[in-house]
């Protein structure tokens, strides 16, 4: 009967595999077209947080389009989210659906509610005026209303 040795336990051979992958993600190919294997998932986690938008980035992204829908709008006219997309045509009908819930949400529009829910939801302008977004303000605007 031959008696096994072991050399390794768990934690030390999942080390030495690991140092073995990251030799080969950094190891190029013969043919230069690339390396030997990809990048582990382990070591794109802080490469990840680098290119990841800041909530600053989408918060006033956010204002300038709350900013062009309060601006191709008038006072006292009614308009859905259609009306939105044929007056920015960048976006799309959910993008504007979203948007306009969340202008709703902050107190630039009102939602009209038509007795029948076949129809589209109609907004119309409160009169508040568009203030420069405030990081605050805007994450009060959601915990107002018990989401978060």
């Amino acid at each position: 009967m031959v008696e096994w040795k072991i050399r390794y336990n768990e934690q030390q051979l999942g080390e030495l595999m690991l140092k073995k992958e990251r030799i080969w993600a950094s190891t190029p190919k013969k043919d230069g077209t690339g390396m030997l294997r990809p990048p582990l998932p382990c070591d794109q986690e802080k490469a990840r947080t680098k290119n990841e938008v800041r909530y600053e980035e989408r918060a006033h992204a956010r204002h300038n389009i709350f900013c062009d829908i309060h601006s191709n709008f008038d006072e006292g006219i009614a308009f859905d989210s259609l009306d939105v997309i044929k007056a920015l045509p960048h976006l799309n009908k959910m993008a504007a659906s979203n948007y306009l819930k969340r202008m709703v949400t902050e107190g630039y529009l009102d939602r009209i509610v038509f007795s029948s829910g076949n129809k589209p939801n109609v907004y119309i302008k409160t009169g508040k005026k568009m203030a420069t977004y405030d990081l605050i303000s805007n994450e009060k605007a959601w915990t107002k209303h018990g989401r978060n």
